[in-house]
């Protein structure tokens, strides 16, 4: 299943789309970048509402998948940290302080293989339980090659709610998968989509559902500078998508493997986690934990985590506070108004910055919370300030439909023109307002600037 063409690709996923739209496939946040059937583990819902902490135990691996886009450092290299802050923790203790400053509810323990730091392993996954009880939801990620029966049984007793298995790593050996349905709760078998292998992964929907596994969820591949050369040499065509090259082929496959759940009747919970929800959705979560720390009265908080800024053009000082935005935009005469959005970032502390109040600490580990300017828009007359205010002020928090739908709801063909312009304008904030619902058409690296 190797694509070719970006046309093609586009022609076959509406085609696929089609097939989930009438068989009534289920839209995480009712979003297209999260297809799924039956339903979502908890800690996919976690991830869903923000409220997911990943840790990286380590990032030593038992093997070197093709795919992987992490850098693979020397064996025996353990130094747990976030995924969203510049930090190595040097106790557990830390990533307990860590978990206190945000509203978590589920823990997702990732490597490497954290199996190779199974002492390590189990003593987070412990104390974590000592100070917080069944607070959050906990799951780890595995290939199984270092699974057996007794850390299984060990995991379950000190409170692992859930273990992901990667099969492509291992070659699809279902048996540390058998031993895990013995001994923990949730099952999960988590796989990036490999279009060489979706007859394979097709043969063992049944076997999987029959073994116990609640969860069958399928990822994208996508490109970093450590895989990226792997990727190239199979023939995959990449589509640009934000910053990243994204397989376009990786997401046929995996909507090849849904619509065979689909048809297969499976009662487990199948889901594409295309690349673009990630960077979406978990970026968007992260940006909004971080943006309170350092947003002052002049800025508000965007659906996606940024902190948005008024300003008039004809003054680089004065500001508007938000709540004073609509007062502005109807004034006499009317004066352009700049929004500014701005990226909460979280960074190593400088050592001349220790008076911020921008910083956060967890034991020895300090980082201090800056933000920078990403973008910024004019409104320069009142018509393009009304939009504003209707879109994305009036409207915050109701999503896309509610805003940009309603706006384009006209009957009369006379308001064509009019509809072109709104569309055009959104699209100009789309990205730092509100995570669209809708699913992009796959550009050419080539041609995606």
């Amino acid at each position: 299943m190797i694509i070719q063409d970006i046309h093609d690709a586009n022609i076959e996923r509406e085609d696929f789309w089609k097939f989930f739209e009438s068989n009534n496939i289920k839209l995480a946040s009712n979003n297209k970048l999260k297809p799924y059937i039956y339903r979502l583990s908890p800690g996919c819902l976690t991830c869903l509402n923000g409220t997911w902490s990943c840790l990286h135990l380590n990032r030593s691996c038992t093997r070197n998948c093709f795919y992987c886009p992490q850098e693979r450092p020397r064996k025996g290299e353990i130094f747990p940290s976030p995924h969203d802050l510049p930090v190595e923790f040097q106790s557990v203790q830390e990533y307990i302080e860590y978990l206190k400053m945000f509203p978590f509810n589920g823990i997702g323990i990732s490597g490497g293989e954290p199996f190779l730091a199974f002492d390590l392993l189990v003593q987070y996954i412990g104390e974590i339980r000592n100070a917080f009880g069944s607070r959050y939801y906990i799951w780890v990620y595995t290939n199984g090659d270092l699974v057996t029966e007794e850390r299984l049984d060990l995991l379950a007793r000190i409170g692992l709610d859930e273990i992901r298995f990667d099969l492509s790593a291992n070659g699809y050996n279902l048996d540390p998968v058998r031993l895990a349905t013995n001994h923990i709760k949730t099952v999960t078998i988590e796989i990036p989509a490999i279009p060489e292998d979706v007859e394979i992964v097709k043969a063992l929907l049944k076997q999987l559902e029959n073994l116990g596994v609640k969860y069958i969820n399928i990822h994208q591949l996508h490109a970093s500078k450590y895989n990226r050369e792997q990727l190239s040499d199979r023939g995959y065509l990449f589509s640009k998508d934000l910053d990243f090259a994204c397989v376009i082929d990786s997401e046929l496959a995996a909507y090849s493997i849904l619509q065979y759940a689909i048809d297969m009747g499976l009662q487990i919970g199948v889901n594409y986690c295309s690349f673009r929800y990630k960077q979406m959705f978990q970026g968007s979560a992260s940006l909004k934990r971080l943006a309170p720390l350092c947003q002052d009265e002049a800025e508000s908080i965007t659906n996606t985590g940024f902190l948005r800024r008024y300003s008039f053009v004809d003054s680089n000082e004065e500001m508007v506070p938000p709540s004073h935005f609509e007062s502005a935009l109807l004034a006499e005469p009317y004066r352009p108004i700049r929004v500014t959005y701005l990226r909460p970032e979280a960074k190593d502390m400088p050592n001349d910055c220790e008076a911020s109040s921008n910083i956060l600490k967890f034991g020895s580990m300090k980082v201090v919370i800056n933000k920078t300017k990403s973008t910024e828009f004019t409104l320069d007359n009142r018509i393009s300030a009304l939009l504003f205010h209707n879109i994305f002020i009036k409207n915050n928090g109701e999503g896309q439909s509610s805003g940009m739908m309603n706006l384009l709801s006209a009957e009369s063909s006379q308001k064509n023109e009019f509809q072109e312009y709104i569309k055009k304008f959104y699209a100009n904030f789309e990205y730092y307002e509100y995570i669209p619902e809708h699913l992009p058409s796959y550009v050419s690296e080539l041609n995606a600037n």
